[in-house]
């Protein structure tokens, strides 16, 4: 398997950050800091490592952030209000612009208890942020939510992980079969009105995960990984895994598909079909834009005291992963 070279970024001494989302340019990611002295969302330089506080946790010891997205201006993230339980959930968005932040909403109850529904993360584009989470039946709800006018809407039903921005579009599954079946769905955002899905796209029944960027298009039914260009009469098979399992893929630069495996993340070069991982044992990665973020814990254990080595690569300064073998 190929390497992508990794440069450590300098982190605060005596703290722990845990990233959750990359910036627009790969100089800056979002993450979770924990210290004696303050614990919140936070906003990180690269390579300083340079600290910017978002918003405070009320309950370091029970909240965290694991999921969000950034357009530039605005900062979305999904918080858990507890350690237990990923359906007690709040959203929330910053105004970089402003440095003000405030809730998009929060996990529906039935009496008193949070609703079960599907993987809240939310994701922000031009303005907008999208998300799918349950309503108080447990039917997957799209929301689209203007952050300028603080407007949610309803835009679609039936629907589970993920939503995602695809240049003007929204695009996310619709569930045919819980658990077994499904397919893809698209809406111009500009005027709420249903796009055409391609061909290719609109063959596929079993997705575990997707991903898109501007010229790709990837997906996983959790052991295939398929790859589709705009334009493309098909999609093409690109990845099989024979003795692990791929979920919550991301694409960084057009041509980088990412996912978790059962221990690690890997990538792959669809140029050059080469497969790489990314991190020891334990870590973790997102993807977005040019931006390929990677940490993993400075020791080998899953649950460590220490703190997490970071690192932002600019994936549009590499060459094609190596084949190989």
């Amino acid at each position: 398997m190929a390497l992508i070279q990794k440069s450590t970024t300098v982190l605060p001494q005596g703290s722990r950050v845990i990233p959750f989302a990359t910036g627009e340019q790969p100089s800056l990611f979002f993450a979770v800091l924990y210290s004696a002295a303050w614990s919140g969302v936070v906003s990180v330089g690269v390579p300083s490592g340079a600290i910017r506080h978002i918003a405070q946790f009320r309950d370091p010891t029970n909240q965290q952030a694991y999921a969000g997205g950034f357009d530039g201006r605005w900062l979305v993230w999904v918080e858990l209000l507890s350690a237990q339980d990923y359906n007690n959930w709040q959203i929330w968005a910053w105004d970089s612009s402003t440095g003000q932040s405030f809730e998009l909403a929060a996990a529906p109850t039935v009496n008193g208890s949070p609703v079960s529904g599907p993987i809240v993360q939310p994701v922000a584009s031009s303005g907008r942020a999208a998300w799918v989470q349950a309503n108080q039946e447990g039917t997957g709800e799209v929301h689209l939510y203007s952050l300028e006018d603080r407007r949610d809407q309803r835009v679609g039903s039936g629907a589970t992980y993920p939503v995602l921005f695809w240049g003007p579009d929204l695009v996310w599954q619709h569930v045919d079969v819980p658990g077994q079946s499904g397919h893809i769905q698209m809406l111009d955002v500009a005027s709420g009105e249903p796009v055409a899905v391609p061909a290719p796209l609109a063959a596929v029944r079993q997705i575990s995960s997707l991903a898109v960027s501007d010229r790709l298009v990837a997906w996983t039914d959790g052991t295939s990984i398929w790859a589709y260009r705009p334009g493309q009469s098909s999609a093409s098979l690109v990845d099989e895994l024979t003795a692990d399992s791929a979920g919550f893929l991301a694409i960084a630069d057009n041509d980088l598909i990412t996912w978790d495996g059962s221990s690690r993340p890997f990538a792959l070069d669809v140029r050059s079909a080469a497969v790489t991982t990314l991190t020891p044992a334990y870590g973790g990665r997102f993807a977005s834009g040019r931006s390929l973020l990677i940490y993993w814990p400075n020791s080998q254990t899953k649950v460590s005291p220490g703190t997490f080595l970071v690192s932002d690569v600019d994936v549009s300064n590499l060459p094609p992963l190596p084949p190989c073998g």
